[in-house]
C-alpha cells in the first residue's frame, strides 16, 4: 500500500512544527500532499494529488462532509489561515491561497482561485472564477471565468441557480460516500 504523505512543517521563526490531524473517518489519497498545521475533519474525501500546506501559514481547516478534490492546491500566508465550512466543494485544479474562508455548502469550481478572499455561505463560483480581495455575502453566484476584485462587481452577483446548488448538493453526497468506500477497501 501506498502510504499518503503527511507531514510535520519545519519549525520557523514564526510558527511552531505541527503534524496535521485528521479525522479517522476521513479519506486521504495516498498521492496527496498533506503538511503542518492543518485540521481534516470527519467525512471529508482528499483526493489524488491534492496539496494542502500548512507550513507558512495556519491552520487550514476543513470542515465535516467536505471534498477537496483532484490537484487542488491550498496554501495559507504567513501570519494567515483557511478554514473551509461544512459540507464544501473545492473542484479539480482549485486554488485556495492566502488567507481564506470559504462558509458551508459552497462550491469552488473547477480550476477557480480564492486569494486573500472570505466566501459567505452556500455560494457558487463556477469554472475557472477568480476571487480576490473580496468578501462575498452568502448565496451567491459567480460564472465561468468571472474576475470578482472590487466591492462594485460584488454588488452586481445575483444568487445560485437552483440546478448550481443541486450540484453542489450532489457532489457532496457522492464525495461523502467515496470518503466512506475508499476508508473500507484500505482496511
Amino acid at each position: 500500500m501506498v502510504r499518503t504523505m503527511i507531514q510535520k512543517n519545519p519549525k520557523t521563526s514564526w510558527m511552531d512544527s505541527k503534524t496535521p490531524k485528521i479525522e479517522p473517518s476521513a479519506y486521504v489519497h495516498p498521492s496527496a500532499v498533506v503538511i503542518g498545521d492543518v485540521e481534516i475533519g470527519a467525512n471529508v474525501f482528499v483526493g489524488p494529488h491534492v496539496s494542502i500546506r500548512g507550513d507558512e501559514g495556519g491552520p487550514i481547516v476543513i470542515g465535516s462532509g467536505s471534498n477537496v478534490q483532484d490537484h487542488v492546491v491550498m496554501h495559507a500566508l504567513k501570519g494567515e489561515r483557511i478554514i473551509i465550512g461544512q459540507e464544501v466543494c473545492v473542484a479539480h485544479a482549485a486554488i485556495v491561497h492566502g488567507g481564506c474562508t470559504i462558509g458551508d455548502h459552497s462550491f469552488i469550481g473547477f480550476g477557480a482561485t480564492v486569494f486573500k478572499a472570505n466566501i459567505g455561505k452556500g455560494c457558487f463560483l463556477s469554472t475557472k472564477a477568480l476571487v480576490t480581495g473580496v468578501d462575498l455575502p452568502d448565496d451567491r453566484f459567480i460564472s465561468d471565468a468571472q474576475v470578482v476584485d472590487s466591492l462594485e462587481k460584488v454588488a452586481t452577483l445575483g444568487n445560485v441557480p437552483e440546478p448550481q446548488r443541486e450540484l453542489a448538493a450532489e457532489v457532496v453526497e457522492v464525495n461523502k460516500e467515496f470518503a466512506q468506500g475508499y476508508q473500507l477497501l484500505e482496511h
